[in-house]
């Protein structure tokens, strides 16, 4: 997809980096040669190549200002992700939460001072000349951390090129060459520390929901206790943070997005377990205003209007969406379980069973029809299930 990433990295709304996540826009983009009558995966490709030259033909400052931006972002300090990555990574590994674990930010000056002092020797030439190849690549196209990590190989060799020749100054007391690599790395610190890089659209959100996700996870795992109540106090406390996040977000005018829903829709869950039922309700009603049509999100929102004393106006959501769309079985369990709890038996088997038509995977669906039998003196029905 060549010519699909040379325009991502040059058109009038780039940045510099894939900063079209997956989703509408990446599948309108996708889809945009289809629209203008192109049919073939290499015609596409020309077709991206020429409207990412057109661009800089009609646009040659923008243009030069965008080549400026990715080979500075190129050798940033900071992990431009395509995703998420890195944090998940650090949450789930404790190694990769080291404080004294290499990163780009340190090594990348060492090698750009290993440039300088090796880059007449013959035999550091091929080491010089890779980081210097893969940046004119990702300068020319579009860059991010995953996508220098290629030449990773060569900085940390050149890093360590730069460290023996300042073992080999030091030892010889060789200040003209401690001047020099200061002044480099000085120099070198501009891109690497002073471009601020763009924040990819959501990707607060999308970062924050998946270390929400991996302490929910962990939190299931958990059995009741100190260790649990803890984990869960954690718990409460960043998504708190990060729903107030999304609140001065929105406050300042960005445009909330799917994930939003999912983060409203965690804390909540998160809250009832807590037995904050009121303040869950709330959170539910968010995630609900955000994605109306999500069956998930709908059935943890009746839950907390049970839960809060309202189970008429729960039943009435419920049956109102079933009218709507009835091959939901995660409505009609949801459904089954109001019925079971209310003792109206008779009429939780029929929701159980409408579950199991349009799921007959559904195993909490199974276990609780499969009750329902025993209790009314069914045991061979309830044997069958």
């Amino acid at each position: 997809r060549a010519g699909l990433n040379l325009y991502i990295g040059n058109n009038a709304d780039a940045d510099g980096t894939p900063n079209i996540p997956p989703g509408p826009d990446y599948q309108r983009l996708l889809d945009w040669p289809a629209s203008e009558g192109i049919k073939g995966s290499r015609d596409a490709q020309k077709f991206y190549r020429k409207q990412a030259l057109h661009f800089a033909g009609t646009h040659p400052i923008q243009q030069l200002g965008l080549l400026v931006r990715k080979f500075t972002l190129t050798w940033n300090a900071q992990e431009i992700s395509s995703g998420s990555d890195l944090p998940v990574l650090q949450l789930y590994t404790r190694f990769m939460r080291l404080p004294f674990l290499p990163r780009f930010g340190w090594l990348a000056p060492l090698a750009i001072l290993g440039i300088w002092l090796r880059r007449r020797e013959r035999q550091a030439r091929i080491w010089v000349l890779l980081p210097l190849v893969y940046t004119a690549a990702l300068t020319l196209f579009v860059t991010c951390g995953r996508y220098r990590l290629p030449m990773m190989p060569g900085l940390i060799l050149l890093a360590a090129l730069a460290l023996d020749a300042l073992a080999d100054a030091w030892s010889n007391q060789d200040l003209h060459t401690w001047r020099l690599a200061t002044g480099t790395i000085l120099i070198a610190a501009i891109p690497i520390y002073l471009v601020r890089p763009p924040v990819p659209r959501d990707h607060q959100a999308r970062t924050g929901l998946l270390f929400a996700e991996a302490y929910w996870h962990q939190l299931q795992r958990q059995p009741p206790g100190e260790v649990r109540a803890k984990l869960l106090s954690s718990t409460e406390e960043f998504l708190s943070q990060l729903s107030l996040e999304l609140r001065k977000a929105e406050r300042q005018g960005a445009e909330p997005s799917p994930t939003w829903a999912e983060i409203h829709d965690m804390y909540g869950l998160c809250l009832g377990e807590s037995g904050k039922h009121a303040e869950a309700l709330n959170e539910h009603q968010l995630a609900r205003e955000l994605r109306p049509n999500d069956p998930q999100i709908l059935v943890h929102y009746t839950t907390a209007l049970v839960r809060n004393g309202q189970p008429k106006q729960a039943r009435t959501l419920l049956e109102a969406a079933l009218a709507g769309c009835p091959d939901q079985p995660i409505l009609w369990y949801e459904l089954g379980v109001m019925d079971q709890l209310a003792k109206q038996h008779s009429q939780a088997r029929k929701a159980y069973a409408k579950a199991l038509e349009h799921d007959p995977t559904l195993v909490s669906a199974l276990l609780n029809l499969a009750v329902l039998h025993h209790q009314g003196d069914e045991p061979t029905e309830a044997e069958a299930l």
